[in-house]
């Protein structure tokens, strides 16, 4: 399917074979041929009246066979010298052994002019045929004038045409090869600015993680290092919690301790953990004891000691909600 160009007395017809669509342009075809969208292909169909006719009788061989002894065959049957003329034929009738044929030929210079409008675009170019008229109806109807099988592009311009059809083709590998490229460098930008975000966003939890770890004291070093150090020390202090994560527990606890709790010690057995700490009065451990028992069965406070500066020690045990 592609776009049929056929040359007019004056101006040029204009069918599109996917849509249909027919009209007339009064012009040049250079100034035509912008206002085509050349993509779907071009076939151009000129007047048989612009070519010169000769019947001929050839050996039955291959279509491009024959084509390619033309020049050698119809030399002297036309006014021009063959190396000037682009030659090519429809077959009239055949036997097993002989082809009748009638030869078109038509200037080369002629056929330039319309290869050279379509520049670096000559790809789009698919043929240049004849178009049946009156002149050739001495010779044969309309019907049996298979045109499309004829084109009058010269050899040359055909390899001329694969050429920039390859470039066409190597051009748009380039272009998707470089649109791939940056697609890809854009998302291992975003990638790298989201991992720089995120670790900025842990880098924080860390540091606050380990701020609160350490009782709003202040972390020495990498607090990185200071919670990796935390985490040996639960392990090492809770490895007798059995069948229960230590972490969970500390976690829980954790929540509840604020400037006015410290805990010292946390040891466990079984579904008991047992807290020692410090609190800044008593009804500061009323409510931390309260607060736990969001997250324990149970929560009890078992011994406390008032201090001289007011701050009382404390131990509590709790009852873990065993799933």
């Amino acid at each position: 399917m592609a776009i049929n160009v056929y040359k007019l007395e004056k101006g040029y017809k204009i069918y599109n074979e996917i849509s249909r669509e027919e009209y007339v342009f009064e012009g040049e075809f250079s100034e035509l041929l912008p206002k085509i969208d050349k993509k779907t292909g071009i076939n151009i169909f000129l007047p048989a009246c612009e070519f010169s006719v000769r019947k001929a009788v050839f050996p039955k061989l291959e279509r491009e066979k024959i084509k390619e002894i033309l020049s050698y065959e119809m030399e002297d049957k036309f006014i021009e010298p063959s190396e000037n003329l682009v030659m090519d034929y429809a077959t009239l009738s055949e036997t097993d052994k002989e082809l009748s044929a009638l030869v078109f030929a038509i200037e080369k210079e002629k056929i330039e002019k319309y290869i050279k409008s379509f520049g670096n675009e000559l790809s789009c170019l698919k043929s240049i045929s004849i178009c049946f008229d009156e002149t050739l109806a001495d010779y044969l109807s309309k019907d049996s004038l298979n045109n499309k099988d004829m084109n009058f592009i010269p050899k040359e311009y055909l390899g001329l045409s694969e050429k920039y059809w390859k470039i066409e083709i190597l051009n748009k590998i380039f272009k998707y090869f470089v649109l791939i490229s940056i697609i890809v460098l854009v998302g291992e930008l975003t990638r790298f600015f989201i991992l720089k975000e995120k670790e900025k966003r842990l880098r924080s939890e860390i540091s606050a993680s380990s701020q609160f770890l350490s009782q709003g004291q202040k972390v020495e070093g990498d607090p990185l290092t200071y919670i990796q150090s935390k985490m040996i020390d639960l392990k090492n202090n809770y490895k007798t919690l059995k069948g229960i994560d230590s972490l969970d527990i500390l976690k829980n606890i954790s929540q509840h301790i604020n400037n006015n709790i410290k805990i010292k010690e946390i040891l466990g057995e079984g579904t008991r953990v047992s807290l020692k700490g410090e609190c800044k009065d008593m009804n500061f451990l009323q409510q931390f004891k309260t607060n736990l028992l969001k997250n324990f069965k149970e929560s009890k406070i078992l011994e406390t000691k008032n201090l001289p500066d007011g701050t009382v020690n404390f131990t509590m045990e709790l009852e873990i909600n065993e799933i």
